[in-house]
């Protein structure tokens, strides 16, 4: 039996640019250092790269195989980071006070990580899921579901990166409010 996948999902392609786009920037949110944000983008890159070129390997099940499980292990760094973010977050709760701006920089990024895992499980599982079904041939008529679950999964990471943002810049907006108004009240103070 030939492997599941026989044809590239569509949005695959769009989504090897954007898987390290989007974690590169969701890891670098709240770090100084270049070298983790550009793993872990390049983890999540080329883990979907893998499953965009496992089409072209089912003629050779071997390598196949090997693919899907190189695209795995890649794919399974994000919820190494998911971990070691989560840690480093407690820890700075723990030693730094609620307003500090590094410890909100640090909740954005934990959060975003947090939606990168949703996302990026999410057309996981649709992919499994086309995988399974289509060699089965349960798909009746022309409505391809699974793409219409990318789209879907597409238009909600959107959404949800889109008010993390503006989150961010209202938090960034009040920040800097306070700390004119603080300088104000000096200036009128001495």
């Amino acid at each position: 039996m030939p492997p599941p996948s026989t044809q590239p999902h569509p949005t695959q392609a769009e989504w090897c640019v954007l898987a390290f786009t989007i974690t590169f920037i969701v890891e670098a949110i709240d770090t100084t250092d270049a070298r983790t944000p550009v793993l872990v983008g390049a983890s999540q890159s080329l883990s979907t790269f893998c499953g965009l070129i496992l089409p072209f390997a089912s003629a050779l099940p071997a390598a196949w195989g090997m693919l899907l499980v190189v695209s795995v292990l890649l794919y399974l760094v994000i919820f190494a980071r998911l971990s070691a973010k989560h840690h480093k977050l407690q820890l700075m709760r723990a030693s730094l006070p609620p307003t500090c701006y590094a410890l909100v920089r640090a909740e954005l990024g934990m959060r975003l990580l947090w939606w990168c895992v949703f996302t990026w499980s999410g057309l996981t599982a649709v992919w499994a899921a086309d995988a399974l079904v289509r060699p089965l041939h349960l798909t009746r008529g022309a409505t391809n579901w699974c793409f219409i679950a990318d789209c879907a999964i597409d238009c909600v990471a959107k959404a949800l990166y889109t008010t993390a943002i503006m989150e961010q810049v209202d938090t960034a907006t009040n920040t800097t409010n306070t700390r004119k108004e603080s300088r104000r009240r000096a200036r009128l103070h001495w």
